[in-house]
């Protein structure tokens, strides 16, 4: 009726609000109060008046009891959307929840959509943070503008009218949304604590799993305590007789808890998440193999999310043992997280008697090399933008050395240009990073143009590095206008944990004064002495063999050509054009992607069309 008020035609409507409305049969609870009071409870409860607010109203009329009984039969009918109202029913009938109808339609209330108003009209999401575009339509800001600040679109997706830069942030649907959503949370844990009080078991897995995809959905950080006491009210049912949760639900569960947290709580947390470890050696003890694989992954799941002390990688090499599967690579992962101990380490080969050999392949003691040949950049602004990215780390990291050919500001005006080391989780989150040189010519700057630092485990950037994260070479220019930076030769060496050789990386010059970056293997006094490259800064690379300090034999290769230009015997240089099948240029390759160099003189290029991912790049 309200709708017909507000002259919503009947025609188009959906199906349910079309025949509650046209339909007044009046339920066995109404028999006795009146048709016409009956029917005006009815309307009033399905436009969203508060069951309390009609209990007041009919109070002389209508018993409460039997107002409650009309709630609920317009919840089981499918009469309403109103999660609330299902909730506040439970609330005053115990009754209701012997009723498996009205228990599922209220469930599924719990799950609807949100109204339309506050879903975004393109995407049909709940919004964040309404804002209005100048042609009078409302989306989420995340929808009309990018990181920036400026419009995604020129014109409105829905008139096609052009639309002016700035957006306006409705601050009521802002409040009505944040209500909704909070409405919405407290109903589902009310539901489900109920549920779980009165022992129904599968409904109140109905509810904790639409809360956690709501959660999931408005993203948990901002309701933390909501995430929290879901996370408890799963693990407790888990923890009644006769109940079993899923190995995967578990995991979630203790991985939400983990992040509410404080540093006391750490303690006790922890041993209650040794539980799952107890599950999966149960699950080996009785030869349950595929269960025990669940219960290894959810131990892996919380070791990796929430940094606690379980042995899921030895969990599962006892698992592959069991099924007969090959145990290199489970022997490989269980190596790795003891490489950091080394006595550990080392007992664990006597105990499975192998050797480094059998859980390490020689490429994953290779230091990662990453280089960025040139930037020149003119970003105005003081973000980190991404010069270079490493691929997901075998190990641990012993140390990493960064060094720059050359490297200069505009020089003048305020000191604002940055280098940095970044280092993200598998996750792409952000751990630490570590500002390398100080702000360039500021007076806290204690490098010349041609920077080096060693990073060592008492860095964190270091000593947080664990296998799957990678590292990130940054910059920042500097807001205000005017400001650039100029780098040459930014080379980044991450050497894994257990590393022993020492590899020198400095500034070289070779017997005709053409300067470089070498890179490569060193003696004692820190001087190149084996094999080893040099970067030059025109971009061209020798690759070969130096005895303390000089050039011995080698190979020059061109920047952006796979042919060998010139070669070096004795110290001396062959200058013969045709060097093709030369025994030295064989003895000597060099990557093809050390030769790569474009050379764009315009970092925003570079950033937006170039791969900064990998080992090299221009």
């Amino acid at each position: 009726p309200f709708l017909f008020k507000l002259g919503v035609p009947s025609v188009g409507m959906p199906e349910m609000l079309h025949s509650d409305v046209s339909e007044n049969t009046v339920t066995q609870h109404e028999q006795g109060i009146g048709e016409d009071d009956a029917s005006l409870v009815k309307e009033l409860l399905q436009s969203g008046v508060p069951l309390s607010r009609v209990v007041q109203l009919f109070e002389d009329k209508v018993c409460e009891r039997d107002m409650t009984a009309i709630a609920r039969d317009l919840v089981t009918q499918g009469c309403t959307a109103d999660a609330n109202l299902g909730l506040v029913v439970l609330e005053r009938s115990k009754s209701a929840l012997t009723q498996p109808e009205f228990l599922s339609k209220h469930v599924a209330n719990l799950a609807a959509d949100a109204p339309d108003e506050l879903l975004d009209p393109l995407f049909f999401t709940l919004m964040k943070e309404p804002v209005v575009l100048s042609s009078g339509y409302v989306v989420d800001r995340s929808t009309a503008l990018d990181e920036k600040g400026q419009l995604k679109f020129s014109s409105c997706p829905f008139t096609r009218v052009a639309l002016l830069k700035h957006v306006y942030p409705l601050v009521d649907r802002r409040r009505t949304l944040q209500e909704f959503k909070e409405k919405r949370l407290e109903a589902m844990a009310i539901t489900a604590k109920t549920l779980l009080d009165e022992g129904n078991f599968e409904e109140f897995e109905h509810v904790i799993v639409v809360a956690e995809r709501f959660l999931d959905d408005l993203g948990e950080e901002t309701y933390m305590h909501k995430a929290q006491q879901f996370a408890e009210l799963r693990l407790s049912a888990a923890s009644m007789p006769g109940q079993v949760a899923s190995p995967c639900d578990l995991a979630k569960s203790y991985v939400r808890l983990q992040r509410t947290l404080r540093s006391e709580q750490i303690p006790e947390f922890t041993q209650k998440v040794l539980s799952l470890e107890a599950m999966a050696r149960q699950a080996l003890d009785e030869n349950r193999l595929d269960d025990a694989a669940e219960w290894c992954d959810a131990c892996a799941t919380v070791q990796k999310l929430c940094n606690v002390g379980l042995s899921a990688e030895r969990l599962r090499l006892e698992l592959a043992k069991k099924r007969g599967d090959d145990l290199k690579l489970p022997r490989s992962r269980v190596y790795r997280a003891l490489m950091g101990d080394t006595v550990a380490a080392q007992r664990f080969l006597e105990e499975e008697q192998i050797g480094t050999g059998d859980v390490l392949d020689p490429t994953d003691m290779i230091p990662i090399p990453l280089l960025r040949r040139r930037i020149d950049s003119h970003f105005a602004n003081d973000e980190w933008h991404l010069a270079m990215q490493s691929h997901p780390l075998i190990l641990g990291v012993e140390k990493v050395i960064v060094q720059v050919g050359h490297l200069q500001d505009q020089g003048h005006g305020n000191q604002k240009g940055n280098l940095g080391l970044a280092l993200y989780d598998t996750e792409g989150v952000l751990v630490t990073r570590c500002n390398l040189f100080g702000t360039i010519r500021s007076p806290g700057y204690a490098f010349d143009d041609s920077p080096c630092r060693v990073l060592l485990q008492d860095e964190d950037v270091v000593a947080n590095a664990q296998p799957g994260f990678s590292y990130h070479l940054e910059y920042t220019v500097g807001g205000g206008g005017g400001h650039s930076l100029h780098i040459t030769n930014w080379l980044c060496k991450i050497y894994p944990l257990g590393w022993t050789e020492d590899l020198a990386s400095y500034r070289f010059v070779d017997p005709e004064d053409d300067e470089g970056l070498y890179v490569g293997s060193a003696d004692t006094n820190g001087r190149a002495h084996g094999l080893g490259h040099v970067l030059y800064d025109d971009g061209e690379i020798f690759a070969g063999l130096f005895t303390h300090g000089s050039m011995t034999e080698g190979v020059i290769y061109s920047s952006g050509q796979r042919e060998p230009q010139h070669t070096m015997q004795d110290g001396s240089w062959d200058m013969a054009s045709d060097v093709d099948g030369n025994v030295i240029v064989a003895r000597y390759p060099v990557e093809a992607d050390w030769l790569n160099d474009s050379s764009d003189s315009d970092a925003s290029i570079i950033s937006d069309h170039s791969d900064a991912s990998g080992m090299y790049s221009d």
